[in-house]
């Protein structure tokens, strides 16, 4: 960035790191801010990872009556009991403590813990 610019002297303060801790000591909307989720954070494969885990039990899923998928939005209007979605945990991580990396039906077992949740 040049040096000349204001703009671009704003924009590298902004990104430096002394910059943002002085701003969430100073401001009080930063301070307020910093206390909540900091979604940024969450690497965004994580967030594809999550929707790709979801999207398979939406719409892929072989379901026991022989139909596909449960729906995009089944675990908001249908009631599921928590040991359900326990259990699967429960299984996945098993199968990550067994060495079992990958699911045998979608995909990772990490995503369909985190799709749980």
């Amino acid at each position: 960035m040049s040096k000349d610019c204001k703009t671009c002297r704003d924009v590298e303060d902004w990104l430096s790191p002394s910059y943002s801790e002085t701003i969430a000591s100073t401001n009080p909307k930063d301070v307020m801010g910093s206390k909540k989720d900091l979604i940024h954070l969450v690497p965004t494969e994580a967030i594809r990872s999550i929707s790709r885990a979801m999207k398979y039990g939406a719409r892929d899923a072989k379901r026991a009556d022989g139909q596909t998928g449960y729906g995009d939005y089944n675990w908001r209007s249908t009631k599921v009991r928590l040991t359900v979605y326990l259990d699967a945990i429960m299984r996945h991580t098993m199968a990550i403590l067994d060495g079992e990396d990958l699911d045998k039906i979608a995909d990772f077992h990490i995503q369909d813990i985190l799709a749980l949740i």
